[in-house]
């Protein structure tokens, strides 16, 4: 039964509204060089084959297989379409504007810490060919070597989802508070960057018994009731937790992560910071326990075996889509992803910031965090367009001795992706 989660989620979790992608991008100190970056790609790809995949049709059945053919390395921002015939049918493609490369790749390929490995590797290879060829590997996974411990296993064969109990504690909310469009300049969507110190959150958060998430969570919720006074619902923070302690291990590249979610409701609203910060942390632990965890992936597998039953794949999307429509009809007030500390090695020094935007499903605020060079780069990304959120965020910070600035907007520009059916 375990088997198909990944196969299935690959297939079918992506639909009209929804491509369902990761797009980051990383500014360097120098304008990119194209064919150099086009050279370290195809290096780089030798070391993630399970990155490179196309879909076929097999006597009527789709499946997953390696694909042979360049990955796409283009000039300019436009996204390509991914699984396209111009994208060779990868699902994953690279592209420069200026001093940033671009990274675009399906999400239920992998997820932020796997994208971040490949990520760090094309870095390496780059500047390796332009900026020191003789760069120290660590930390780096270069081509040549073997697959780590547990880097391309399926992480959901370990699981025993056969003895699984109810879960000890169940979520529930009475719906969510929602921003509206008074501070919006116009209704796309539109993301905003800025960079806090590392050394003062990480010290907020070792004081006051919380982690970089809750930390975070904390401040973009007051951001929202600092902005909207008179909200009269709770505002609802989900927060994607990776199960890679249960499963394979930190090596894995497959997405592999739950959501937790933190209700912030006028009792809890009421606690003093730290108070808030300790009962965040608590309820973060409660819903990571295995009991939790194993009964959602239960579900998850119940799901993708019961496509079995479906005749068609796009029906199987549909049916996706259908799956998701209890969290598109309810959304979260907003959702926080922080990736972790990451080992850059000898890259870190070269890179002026890193930003991501993600295919929304629902959330109107999404912030993803990624430390580097004692920074914290924290992207925005909102339903519309203001930058009354991020100007009132970076505020907060301030004024609460974490050191934080704005440094710009950009689009929430972001690839499509096709299947051949």
């Amino acid at each position: 039964m375990k088997n198909v989660i990944c196969k299935n989620q690959f297939l079918y979790s992506s639909w009209d509204t929804f491509s369902n992608v990761i797009r980051r991008r990383v500014g360097l100190k120098k304008d990119i060089d194209l064919n150099t970056l086009d050279e370290a790609v195809q290096e780089a790809a030798k070391r993630y084959p399970y990155f490179c995949r196309k879909i076929v049709n097999k006597d009527g059945e789709y499946d997953i297989v390696f694909n042979e053919a360049a990955i796409p390395v283009r000039g300019g921002d436009t996204p390509i379409v991914l699984g396209s015939k111009e994208a060779g049918g990868h699902f994953m493609a690279v592209s420069c504007a200026g001093r940033e490369i671009i990274f675009d790749i399906y999400h239920s390929m992998t997820d932020g810490k796997g994208l971040m490995e490949w990520v760090k590797t094309v870095l390496y290879l780059y500047l390796k060919k332009t900026e020191d060829e003789n760069l120290p590997s660590d930390d780096i996974r270069i081509p040549g070597e073997d697959f780590l411990p547990g880097e391309t296993d399926d992480p959901y064969d370990k699981l025993d989802l056969d003895s699984v109990t109810e879960p000890l504690s169940v979520v529930k909310s009475s719906g969510s508070f929602l921003p509206d469009r008074r501070y919006a300049k116009a209704d796309a969507r539109r993301n905003y960057l800025l960079r806090a110190s590392e050394k003062d959150i990480m010290r907020l958060s070792g004081e006051q018994d919380g982690s970089p998430a809750i930390v975070l969570s904390y401040f973009v919720k007051e951001m929202l009731r600092t902005l909207f006074p008179d909200m009269d619902k709770p505002v609802v923070c989900g927060i994607p937790h990776s199960i890679r302690n249960l499963t394979c291990g930190e090596n894995n590249y497959h997405d592999q992560v739950v959501e937790n979610c933190i209700i912030y409701d006028d009792r809890l609203n009421s606690f003093p910071r730290d108070k808030q910060f300790t009962v965040g942390r608590g309820k973060m632990i409660v819903q990571s326990e295995p009991e939790n965890v194993l009964y959602t992936i239960r579900q998850r597998a119940e799901f993708a075996l019961s496509m079995d039953d479906i005749p068609d794949p796009v029906s199987r999307r549909q049916a996706y889509k259908d799956n998701a429509r209890l969290i598109i009809e309810n959304p979260e007030s907003m959702a926080i992803s922080y990736e972790g500390r990451i080992r850059w090695g000898a890259i870190e020094k070269y890179i002026e910031y890193i930003s991501v935007n993600v295919s929304a499903l629902s959330a109107p605020v999404l912030v993803n965090t990624v430390p580097v060079n004692g920074r914290f780069y924290i992207s925005m990304m909102l339903d519309h367009t203001s930058d009354d959120y991020v100007q009132t965020l970076i505020k907060l910070f301030n004024d609460n001795d974490i050191e934080a600035e704005y440094l710009f907007d950009f689009s929430n520009d972001h690839c499509k992706v096709e299947f051949p059916y």
